[in-house]
């Protein structure tokens, strides 16, 4: 009884990954895989006017761990296996960098998400629900991986590194050099957010396909999937071995 045109501005108000799944997919079809393994990452199948797809999400705020990269690996390998379009939504602050993550081969498994992503054959579309910096927009839906469609919600955050991070490394001795150190790294990190890591610069540079509101976003989604639903046709057969859940 779900309707494609749905108004999903609730979505602006969603606090976890999966209240913003259910606002995007129809209504109740949600079934999450592997909810015990990297909580931190959500993979599951839903449906979007009873099209049938796989979701790759990160919790609100996330960092990218090792498990939760050979979690997200393995999924799409399996959606690309039988043709099964691939919806990811990103809100995510990078690459786990705590040493727990370093040595558990943090970069090799974020190899294994690039190369999952970029190997596959099937429907690829992201949208950028908050912050999306340095490996987790590269790597996960993104279009130098890949990804057919990318689009992003207004305020969303889209940069190479986190916008203090940035800041730090560009401006050290111009914020060292003030008469007010913090008051000068705030402003800067703003200028930055503003300027070099919203959806406008981003869109802007082509790494996404376009903006688009919280109101209207499961209605572009809808009509992205029916727009590439083509690539995804044919007989529901294994196409290669895929990597082990």
């Amino acid at each position: 009884s779900d309707i494609p045109e749905r108004d999903s501005s609730a979505l602006q108000g969603a606090k976890d990954i999966k209240s913003a799944i259910g606002i995007l997919a129809d209504s109740g079809s949600f079934v999450e895989l592997k909810a015990g393994v990297a909580p931190e990452l959500v993979t599951g199948f839903a449906s979007f006017d009873t099209l049938v797809a796989g979701v790759v999400a990160t919790e609100r705020g996330a960092s990218l761990t090792p498990r939760a990269a050979r979690k997200s690996a393995s999924f799409i390998s399996y959606c690309d296996n039988y043709g099964i379009p691939v919806i990811t939504l990103v809100d995510s602050v990078g690459a786990d960098r705590a040493l727990s993550s370093e040595s558990s081969h943090l970069a090799a498994e974020l190899a294994r998400l690039a190369g999952a992503y970029s190997a596959s054959s099937n429907v690829k579309i992201t949208l950028v629900l908050g912050k999306a910096y340095g490996a987790a927009f590269t790597l996960l839906g993104s279009r130098s991986v890949g990804g057919d469609l990318v689009f992003a919600l207004p305020d969303a955050e889209i940069s190479a590194m986190s916008p203090e991070a940035a800041v730090q490394f560009m401006y050290s001795d111009e914020i060292i050099g003030s008469g007010d150190p913090v008051a000068k790294r705030k402003e800067l990190t703003e200028k930055w957010k503003s300027e070099c890591a919203s959806a406008i610069s981003a869109a802007n540079s082509g790494l996404i396909d376009g903006i688009i509101g919280y109101g209207e976003a499961r209605a572009k989604l809808i009509s992205a999937l029916y727009m590439l639903w083509d690539k995804a046709q044919g007989d529901v057969v294994r196409r290669h071995t895929k990597l082990p859940f």
